[in-house]
């Protein structure tokens, strides 16, 4: 199987732009699925792995970000992949998410935590895989972590200027008080169980 790495986020975490500069690295290609299943049996990720890479050769690294529970379903791939998770706290994520894709409240915070437990089992299965937050990569922390577990000898360009998007305030009132400690409870509580899994992360 050839080397394949996953993106593994929630939307407004900042994933996206980490997806953008190691797209530029010479030997890692993106390629964002949009079927209903992306990744459904180990057989999907031949499909993947078909297409024309940038780099034809043994070291290319084919790369995709997953947003939603429903783009990997097979857990008989997990140990033909690598994985990053990226995890940012709910309070501004949230809003941006109701303000971006307008959706409802109640929604938007039912996608986040049903996302963040869906992480937390991959995580649980993924053991060689890595965990950063958005607030580390606001500091440009964990590219060579990243670096280093995917082998590569030119690192990834990040600049963390590319997260001046996520930055925007807006109005953490639109959660009301009851729903916004409860989406923060259930950060914490996830977010613990990623630190204490078997993942490369920052200490």
């Amino acid at each position: 199987m050839k080397k394949i790495v996953f993106i593994c986020s929630h939307l407004c975490s900042g994933s996206s732009a980490l997806y953008d500069a190691m797209n530029e690295n010479p030997r890692i290609h993106g390629f964002k699925q949009n079927s209903l299943n992306a990744y459904e049996s180990p057989f999907s990720l031949v499909t993947l792995t078909n297409k024309t890479h940038k780099m034809n050769n043994a070291s290319a690294i084919y790369m995709d970000e997953l947003l939603k529970n429903y783009q990997f379903t097979s857990k008989e791939s997990y140990s033909y992949c690598n994985f990053i998770y990226i995890v940012r706290s709910p309070e501004f994520t949230i809003t941006q998410i109701i303000n971006q894709y307008k959706s409802d409240p109640e929604y938007a915070a039912r996608y986040y935590t049903f996302r963040l437990r869906r992480l937390c089992e991959m995580a649980q299965k993924t053991n060689n895989s890595i965990l950063l937050t958005y607030d580390q990569l606001v500091e440009g922390n964990g590219i060579e972590l990243i670096n280093d577990v995917l082998g590569l000898k030119t690192p990834i360009q990040f600049n963390p200027n590319s997260l001046e998007k996520y930055k925007k305030n807006f109005n953490t009132e639109l959660l009301g008080s009851n729903l916004r400690l409860k989406i923060h409870d259930s950060f914490e509580r996830y977010l613990y169980f990623l630190k204490n899994q078997s993942l490369h992360r920052l200490r």
